[in-house]
């Protein structure tokens, strides 16, 4: 029976954890109940875009119990984000607000997983509380953290993946890679762009395993039938109503709608909506079949296989967007700030235009963008830093792994140069910022002249 006294030592053991999990919820209820004062929490309010769908999709598992969007099955999305609202609006009723208290929850504690993780990867403390910490106060996931949209929840659960894959590599444990397998086809399941994850998955396996080559391919193996045999009833279901095994038709549709047709507009100073008919033949507007996704693909394919480096440059432009743009607009919202500032088109822009605009604009935005702008450079030259930090003592393996990660989905959404596609990539750089702070700690130290 658990004593009393054994629950206070473990809670003392585990105050870091408390401390960082109860600092991050506790910023992330500010910014919704800041969020809430100024806008509300009305269904219309929360349910907006892509977070429409969700919600249907969700309506419709508990009324009918039919994974539908309207009278046919639905194509375009997978279900574990929808089965996570409809379970809410089970037990709640259809309040999305509620949806959203549970995800700050669950983005706090994926500020815990960041610090459990780092010390999984790195065995330093310092680094990974630092890491947590960042997370914990980084503006991007926080804001997105009461929107009805499925980075939450991805993240959340793709860091339980590179969790279980690090400690399996660790430990040499078969349930670990088992669970690993398991919780990544969970993170496609909520959001396929990591359809193709696996590949980094198994190559971490035999990089980083320094066991016998057939032990690393028994490990790999096991790591990809608990992949595989998870996302499997989904694609059974995909092929009993469409005629195919794909995950999602969301993959051909992007890859026409953004990667083809944002190089096309930028290239011909068109609109976007003009390239994209441009492109796709005039096929039914609005259509999202199966069988249109295979032909947006085709033609995106073809495009990108024509023009290569107009491509390769639109995608490096917009790779730098995600890497620059800050969430201003996110927060103006939230605090109910109302300027004459809106998000701008910036695929068209130079460098020195962007600049020139920042410092115009500075004193209306209360010098918001300068300010994001810095906390994201300080973070990211932390960053180098903790690759230096990798590479000084011979940990060039894991700097590869990371460095594939953040390439994956760099790759995955450049085109579209939006600051919300740098969230899957947000725990990732932080590990490496925690490392990289306490590398210029001890640096600085060591050059000052004091002991450690």
């Amino acid at each position: 029976m658990l004593k009393f006294s054994d629950l206070k030592s473990f809670l003392l053991k585990q105050r870091v954890l408390f401390a960082i999990f109860l600092a991050a919820l506790f910023f992330r209820v500010f910014l919704f109940a800041c969020y809430w004062h100024n806008n509300g929490v009305s269904v219309e309010q929360i349910v907006q875009g892509d977070a429409t769908e969700y919600h249907i999709l969700a309506h419709n598992l508990i009324e009918k119990g039919e994974f539908t969007s309207g009278s046919e099955a639905n194509s375009r999305r997978t279900p574990i984000y929808p089965f996570f609202i409809g379970s809410v609006y089970l037990i709640f009723g259809e309040l999305p607000w509620v949806v959203l208290l549970f995800q700050l929850i669950i983005d706090s504690l994926t500020a815990v997983l960041i610090f459990i993780l780092g010390q999984a990867i790195f065995d330093n403390k310092k680094a990974s509380i630092i890491a947590a910490a960042l997370y914990a106060f980084d503006p991007l996931v926080a804001l997105y953290s009461y929107k009805l949209l499925t980075e939450t929840l991805f993240i959340f659960l793709f860091v339980i993946f590179l969790l279980f894959l690090f400690l399996a590599i660790k430990r040499r444990r078969i349930k670990l890679f088992v669970l690993s397998g398991l919780f990544l086809s969970l993170a496609i399941l909520t959001r396929p762009i990591t359809q193709y994850f696996f590949v980094i998955g198994s190559a971490a396996i035999f990089l980083l395993s320094g066991e016998a080559m057939t032990r690393r391919l028994k490990y790999s193996v096991l790591f990809l039938a608990a992949f595989l045999l998870t996302i499997l009833p989904w694609q059974i279901r995909n092929y009993v109503n469409f005629g195919s095994f794909a995950l999602s038709n969301l993959p051909g549709y992007n890859l026409l709608q953004y990667s083809a047709a944002i190089p096309e507009a930028a290239a011909n100073k068109i609109n976007i909506e003009e390239a994209r008919d441009k492109l796709r033949l005039h096929r039914k507007e609005n259509s999202s079949s199966v069988a249109d996704s295979k032909l947006d693909q085709s033609l995106a394919v073809k495009y990108i296989a024509q023009h290569p480096i107009q491509v390769i440059g639109t995608n490096a432009k917009g790779v730098l967007n995600i890497f620059l743009n800050t969430v201003k607009y996110e927060l103006f919202e939230t605090f109910g700030v109302r300027l004459n500032v809106f998000p701008q088109d910036q695929m068209y822009e130079s460098i020195p235009a962007r600049i020139k605009r920042v410092l115009q604009t500075a004193r209306r935005e209360y010098f918001m963008t300068p300010v994001l702008l810095g906390i994201l450079l300080i973070e990211y030259l932390l960053g180098v830093g903790g690759v230096i930090y990798l590479f000084k003592k011979k940990n060039v393996k894991v700097a590869f792994v990371f460095f594939c990660i953040i390439a994956y989905f760099c790759v995955a959404t450049g085109a579209l140069g939006s600051s919300r596609f740098r969230i899957p990539m947000v725990p990732v750089y932080l590990l490496l910022s925690g490392l990289g702070a306490v590398f210029f700690w001890e640096y600085f130290r060591a050059k000052l002249g004091f002991k450690k």
